[in-house]
C-alpha cells in the first residue's frame, strides 16, 4: 500500500494521467463517448464555474487516478443530477483497492454536495468499475445490450444523495 494524497485536479493532471489509464477504463470510455481519455478527462475543466468538481489521487509523485462529477441536468421537479466518473491506472487499483473502498464514502459525500442523485453509465465488462459500484450500493436501473456507436453492453446506474429525490421518486415522479 503506497501513500496517496487526494487533492483538486488540473488539466497537466490529465494530461500525465490519460495515457496510463486501465485499458478497462480506456475500453469504457470508447463504448460509452467514443472520445479519447484525454478529452474525457480534460471536458470537466472546460465547463463553467460551479458545473464540475474534479480531484486527483496522487501516489508518491505520480498522478494515478482522477474522479469528480459534472453537472448533468435538473429536472422539472427540481431535482439536480450529477454525473459521477473515476478512472485510474491499474497500479493505484492493485496497490490499493481496499483503501480506496474505505475512503470513498467522504468522496461521495463531496461529490454529492449540490445534486440529488448522482447517475452515470458503466461498461458491463468493466468488473472493478461495478464492483465498486455495488459496494457503494449504487442502483443498476437500466440496462442497455447495444448502447451507442459502439453498440455494446453498459448499465446506468444510480445513488440518491438527498431524502428529497428519493421521496419525488417514491411517489412516482419520474427520474429518466
Amino acid at each position: 500500500m503506497s501513500n496517496l494524497i487526494f487533492r483538486v485536479g488540473n488539466p497537466k493532471d490529465a494530461k500525465s494521467l490519460a495515457p496510463r489509464l486501465r485499458p478497462a477504463d480506456v475500453e469504457e470510455i470508447r463504448v460509452i463517448t467514443g472520445a479519447s481519455p484525454l478529452q474525457v478527462l480534460l471536458n470537466p475543466f472546460g465547463k463553467p464555474p460551479g458545473m464540475a468538481k474534479v480531484y486527483t489521487i496522487q501516489e508518491e509523485d505520480r498522478v494515478s487516478g482522477m474522479f469528480g462529477v459534472s453537472y448533468s441536468s435538473t429536472l422539472p421537479n427540481g431535482v439536480r443530477i450529477g454525473c459521477p466518473w473515476f478512472l485510474c491506472t491499474n497500479g493505484l487499483i492493485q496497490r490499493n483497492f481496499r483503501r480506496l473502498i474505505r475512503v470513498t464514502d467522504q468522496w461521495l459525500e463531496e461529490i454529492g454536495r449540490g445534486y440529488d442523485v448522482l447517475e452515470n453509465y458503466v461498461h458491463d465488462e468493466n468488473e472493478v468499475h461495478i464492483r465498486w459500484l455495488k459496494y457503494k450500493k449504487f442502483e443498476f436501473v437500466q440496462y442497455y445490450p447495444d448502447f451507442g456507436v459502439s453498440k455494446k453492453a453498459v448499465w446506468r446506474f444510480r445513488k440518491y444523495t438527498s431524502g428529497k429525490a428519493l421521496l419525488r421518486s417514491a411517489i412516482g415522479i419520474s427520474l429518466s
